[in-house]
């Protein structure tokens, strides 16, 4: 026999659920309805309106900062980003959308120039445009579609009881706030002031954070789905601290490929790569990879011309040759007629290429890159996408002899059975010539002239060169040495010597291959701090010392000491460099400063004063 059990719920209470639910589907479309529409940009403009660079100046600016954090951030291949300025004064609005535009209300603009120079006004929209920008790159929507159905629903209060439990939208956004300052920081604008604490008594964010600043101005309390200001400000703090640790090894990296020691710098610039993957880092990288590659070249190959490596805008090395003159298969007229098919050499104009165009793509304007760019592309025989880099940097500077000779040689090296383009790049060299007679210009030149019978004019070339010849890097000196004839090739290859004084400098550790002593280990126990790391694969191990007063740093590999370096305001008589050299200094001018190289010290001259001494063991 069959029981019938009392039904739980009455059919008045099923028909009332049943109205519930269906209430409840219709407000969640209306609500996806109003969702999908607050996420298209013509939503926003056809409410408030657009504002245009000719209705207010503050858009252009607004524009040009846009433009360098986006040459600097992280990019999604689902969208392609844009800046679009809202004309609304009432509220502040920095919203990142899934299409791929940032919506900037005018009151932004207006907030972050408040109680700030120009810099400052800058800084801050940078921060906020890289805020949002780590938005798009990391498909971050959630918290707009939940905070604006929060506003629109009455159960709102239920809903923030469940977000509270759900940290997901709190770690995008200071997921979020760590991108945008490093995309900041690398587009260049000086982020530690975001971090500062004013001592104006007069300004109204006088000891502020930028975070408590943006929250005062703009009314905003603290959600479950927004950290609070002083969270956000001690974690970017923790952030700015790990930077300036890391910087040690973009430092000593960039030092070790000044010296030729770029498998050992890859390392280091490699780590500081992993926390701020910024332009410079990227061509030094692109550089060593360069001089990897030139180290599996014939000799005849990697002396063909004279190419400026640039090490960063702040320094520059020549790099040089590993290995003799194996496997020569006679002259060539072209560099591209020289095979790469070399594993390891195709590999590593691969690997510069790559992140010489990251670094390029980072900041347009960063000529360093671009020369290098073009190096790897004229290595690779492709003149044609060497030329297209240089006429971009031509944009830039009109007036830079390196990016003139580069394009004269990718010219020529453009030449095919069709077309020969010979005459007009040597003509292209004459020209520059009368403006700058430097070596590099002075070798390519008599490069092109011995490729073809001007061999009268190309030998006069060469012996001009031959008083240069110890400031040329080793395989270079080979070449020219060769050609020219005015000695022979063994007393050309001699170097000078001149007597020396010493070079009396207070180095703190031992300049010896010998591992550090017991007393010099209590001396950096006390007196410095040491960042240690472990490269197993390279069997690379050790630390960087830092002296607590900044006066001196020093590497320490494998237990010994490999680098030192001193500085100071001056570290050293500039009027008494040139007589601790038995050899004449390699002066490599860079931007602003310049690098004198000596064979295991060099020197960082700026404002014609030695400010840093680097001592390295060869």
């Amino acid at each position: 026999m069959c029981y019938l059990s009392k039904p739980m719920i009455q059919p008045s209470s099923m028909n009332n659920l049943l109205r519930a639910m269906m209430l409840m589907v219709l407000m969640l479309l209306t609500h996806q309805a109003h969702a999908k529409l607050n996420n298209e940009v013509a939503f926003y403009i056809n409410t408030y309106g657009e504002l245009t660079v000719e209705q207010d100046p503050k858009v252009a600016d607004a524009q040009r900062v846009f433009k360098k954090v986006l040459s600097a951030a992280d990019r999604n291949s689902k969208r392609l980003p844009k800046l679009v300025v809202i004309n609304n004064k009432t509220h502040a609005w920095a919203i990142a959308l899934p299409a791929g535009h940032i919506v900037l209300s005018r009151q932004v603009l207006d907030i972050v120039r408040r109680n700030a120079d120009p810099e400052l006004a800058d800084t801050r929209l940078a921060f906020v445009l890289g805020h949002e920008l780590a938005h798009l790159a990391n498909d971050d929507y959630w918290h707009h579609e939940v905070e604006s159905f929060m506003q629109n629903n009455a159960d709102a209060q239920k809903i923030a009881e469940f977000i509270k439990q759900n940290f997901k939208d709190r770690q995008a956004e200071l997921a979020a706030d760590d991108k945008g300052y490093i995309y900041a920081a690398m587009a260049g604008y000086p982020v530690d002031r975001l971090l500062r604490k004013k001592s104006s008594n007069n300004s109204q964010d006088a000891d502020q954070d930028f975070f408590t600043f943006w929250m005062q101005q703009t009314n905003t309390k603290t959600s479950p789905t927004h950290p609070q200001a002083k969270d956000r400000a001690e974690l970017l703090r923790q952030r700015l601290y790990q930077i300036n640790q890391k910087l040690a090894f973009f430092r000593f990296g960039t030092r070790l490929a000044n010296f030729g020691y770029c498998n050992d710098a890859i390392y280091f610039l490699k780590e500081f790569q992993k926390v701020f993957p910024g332009r410079s880092v990227l061509n030094n990288l692109g550089l060593c990879f360069l001089h990897q590659a030139r180290s599996q070249m014939q000799q005849q190959h990697a002396a063909f011309y004279w190419l400026p490596l640039t090490l960063d805008t702040r320094s520059r090395a020549d790099v040089s040759r590993r290995g003799g003159f194996e496997n020569l298969q006679g002259p060539q007229q072209f560099l591209k007629n020289y095979s790469i098919e070399r594993a390891n050499l195709a590999g590593y104009l691969e690997d510069a290429v790559n992140v010489l165009s990251l670094a390029v793509a980072k900041d347009p304007l960063y000529l360093a890159a671009r020369i290098n760019l073009a190096i790897a592309y004229l290595y690779q025989g492709k003149p044609h996408q060497a030329r297209a880099v240089l006429a971009e940097a031509k944009q830039q500077s009109t007036t830079n002899p390196h990016i003139e000779m580069l394009d004269a040689l990718a010219l020529y090296e453009q030449t095919d059975a069709d077309l020969d383009l010979w005459a007009t790049a040597v003509k292209k060299l004459e020209q520059l010539e009368q403006k700058d007679q430097s070596p590099h210009v002075v070798y390519n030149h008599a490069r092109l002239l011995s490729v073809r019978p001007r061999l009268a004019e190309a030998q006069t070339m060469w012996n001009r060169l031959r008083a240069q010849a110890d400031s040329l890097p080793e395989e270079l000196r080979q070449e020219l040495c060769t050609q020219q004839n005015l000695d022979s090739v063994t007393t050309c290859m001699a170097r000078k010597t001149t007597s020396v004084s010493k070079l009396n400098l207070n180095w703190l550790f031992t300049t010896s291959l010998e591992p550090l002593s017991n007393t010099e280990r209590e001396q950096i126990a006390t007196a410095w701090q040491s960042i240690a790391f472990d490269w197993a694969s390279a069997e690379l191990h050790g630390f960087i010392h830092q002296h607590n007063n900044g006066s001196s740093e020093m590497l320490e590999m494998n237990h010994t000491v490999q680098m030192q370096v001193l500085k100071g305001n001056p570290v050293v008589d500039i009027n008494q460099i040139n007589r601790n050299c038995q050899h004449p200094l390699k002066k490599r001018k860079l931007d602003e400063d310049e690098v004198w190289t000596c064979d295991t010290w060099a020197v960082l001259v700026s404002n014609q004063q030695a400010k840093e001494i680097w001592y390295v063991q060869k």
